[in-house]
């Protein structure tokens, strides 16, 4: 679930749970960046940051926020910052093994939106539905490649940073589609209302 955080912006906590997780992550070690490594994550970790914003203003012009799509792209965008704080040493995720976490969530996350975006398109026109089903079709391996990259197991510092380097990049370029894909089923939505209303004024 979101959960508040300090400040402006929600963050998203996944951490793991006894018995959730397998033997093999059991027996990692929690490893923190140094501060070097942080530095190296900076620019990827601010980027995600930016993305984030871009995704909760695209979602605000949304009318409802109850909204299936947007609950799942709010939670989206709050974990991406999450991630963002865990670049720079900050916010709810403390070790490397709570950043996978997090990735994999986002990643689960990620596929129940597909699901409602998918939902969604049944009720779109065969001009506008291909417009949103390309979109999707894009969003699904990456989803899957971040469940596999967040799962790998990795030893050693150099490749456990490699691992969360790539969970970082894996999560931007997700968002890169969220930024498409939410304004574009927002507009379609607004057709279909348009045209729900059209006809319930001439059944009227």
């Amino acid at each position: 679930m979101c959960v508040s955080f300090i400040g402006e912006k929600r963050a998203y906590l996944s951490l793991p749970r006894p018995g959730k997780h397998n033997a093999n992550l059991k027996s990692l070690k929690p490893v923190r960046l140094d501060r070097e490594e942080q530095a190296k994550l900076g620019k990827s970790g601010l980027t995600l940051c930016e993305l984030s914003s871009q995704v909760d203003s695209e979602m605000e012009k949304w009318d409802d926020p109850e909204n299936e799509i947007v609950r799942h792209g709010q939670c989206l965008s709050s974990m991406a910052y999450s991630m963002y704080l865990f670049t720079r040493g900050e916010g709810l995720l403390k070790t490397t093994q709570d950043l996978f976490q997090q990735a994999e969530a986002f990643a689960i996350e990620g596929l129940k939106l597909v699901s409602a975006l998918l939902a969604f398109s049944n009720q779109l026109e065969d001009d506008d539905k291909p417009l949103l089903l390309q979109e999707i079709e894009k969003m699904v391996p990456a989803y899957r490649q971040l469940q596999v990259t967040a799962k790998a197991h990795a030893q050693g510092q150099s490749a456990i940073f490699a691992k969360v380097d790539t969970c970082i990049q894996e999560a931007e370029h997700i968002l890169h589609m969220l930024v498409q894909v939410v304004p574009l089923s927002c507009k379609l939505l607004k057709k279909v209302s348009g045209r729900a209303c059209e006809c319930n004024y001439t059944d009227f």
